[in-house]
């Protein structure tokens, strides 16, 4: 279940910053874009597979 409310945990809050998959600044990954393009087109493709559509009010938990 995608709970957001998670990060207002201040030391899982803390440990948000240690996210840096492609670095910061001068030290950037080079990749980046490219890695980047690949998971656009994998998302959309894969989200075209499946029909979405909103639950009912009393199956949202």
């Amino acid at each position: 279940m995608f709970d957001p409310s998670r990060w207002d945990d201040p030391e899982i809050a803390n440990k948000a910053r240690l996210l840096m998959h492609f670095g910061l600044e001068g030290r950037r990954c080079i990749g980046k874009t490219v890695a980047m393009t690949n998971i656009y087109k994998f998302m959309s493709t894969i989200l075209s597979e499946f029909d979405f559509e909103l639950a009912d009010e009393a199956e949202r938990v």
